[in-house]
């Protein structure tokens, strides 16, 4: 039912475009702040630091990701992946967060 062309391009739409029209990509750092204001009107202060340090805690995530699936086939070190799962459940928190108060606000 919902897939269906598009007739201005002739793709294929299986949500994809859809889901960006309705809300931009899933970046929990950026959705509380971007529907406040946009971060480049505000100079670097309490609201940047914090972004921040969340855009680090993702990107740390990808690189921890990134590690854990290299040598896991050689050594699978279970102290890395609990961190990992530790990491990825913060952040998963953080979404959620996130998305509700975007809801509710």
């Amino acid at each position: 039912k919902r897939v269906s062309i598009d007739p201005s391009t002739g793709e294929t739409k299986k949500g994809k475009r859809k889901y960006t029209k309705k809300k931009p990509p899933p970046s929990p750092v950026n959705a509380p702040t971007n529907s406040d204001h946009s971060p480049q009107e505000e100079p670097p202060g309490d609201g940047e630091s914090s972004d921040h340090q969340s855009l680090d805690v993702v990107a740390a995530t990808l690189v921890q990701q990134h590690e854990a699936q290299k040598p896991a086939r050689r050594k699978s070190s279970q102290a890395s992946k609990e961190r990992l799962r530790k990491t990825v459940h913060s952040l998963h928190m953080e979404m959620e967060f996130a998305h509700h108060t975007r809801i509710d606000g």
